[in-house]
């Protein structure tokens, strides 16, 4: 694998802080090009965090470490696995793992990079579960916008997040179109409002 010579995700967050929505969009795009072929092919990562994203040179988030995955049939069950802050719960509850704690992480990983901070908080496996079930997540920084894309990434029932990553492509390019023209009606207003 080519160096990647920015860090991950996790780097990028802990140097440079929260980062706006639209500067990740083009690279969330990218990972989810990466999970549909790997579910294609039947492979669940499993442990999709912002330390497993690495940036390339060319500032391309690229995915790594499929040390956990699991492969094409596979359905097994194991003791809590992947990183408390980044799984699903029913990863950490040991319950059968499909495509969709991939797409949960991703959504996490989302909002760690636009807020600054995992959105289940972070700590002990059972607290963080704890909240996940409750759907008591920190989306307090989020833009309006993107809010009900990270809920359904992010929903405590796997049967209730996004389908597939096609179907998740589909709504973040929506959210980040609601995104884009609440930006603009802002604009607007303010040079109506007599703003320069």
């Amino acid at each position: 694998m080519e160096l990647a010579e920015g860090g991950s995700v996790a780097s990028l967050v802990t140097r440079s802080g929260a980062q706006p929505a639209v500067e990740i969009a083009t690279q969330v795009d990218g990972i989810l090009d990466a999970l549909e072929a790997a579910h294609g092919a039947g492979i669940v990562h499993r442990d999709l965090k912002p330390e497993n994203v690495l940036i390339d040179r060319n500032e391309r988030w690229r995915l790594t470490d499929f040390g956990i995955a699991h492969g094409p049939g596979s359905n097994e069950r194991h003791g809590g696995t992947g990183t408390p802050e980044f799984a699903a719960p029913e990863q950490l509850m040991g319950e059968a793992q499909g495509a969709s704690v991939d797409l949960f992480a991703l959504g996490a990983i989302i909002a760690y990079t636009i807020t600054g901070r995992p959105p289940f908080g972070t700590g002990d496996a059972r607290i963080i579960v704890a909240r996940q079930l409750k759907s008591d997540w920190d989306l307090q920084d989020v833009p309006a916008p993107l809010t009900p894309f990270l809920q359904r990434a992010l929903a405590p029932q796997a049967e209730t997040r996004f389908a597939d990553a096609a179907e998740m492509r589909s709504a973040w390019h929506a959210a980040l179109d609601e995104l884009q023209d609440d930006a603009e009606r802002g604009q607007w207003w303010w040079r109506w409002l007599g703003g320069s």
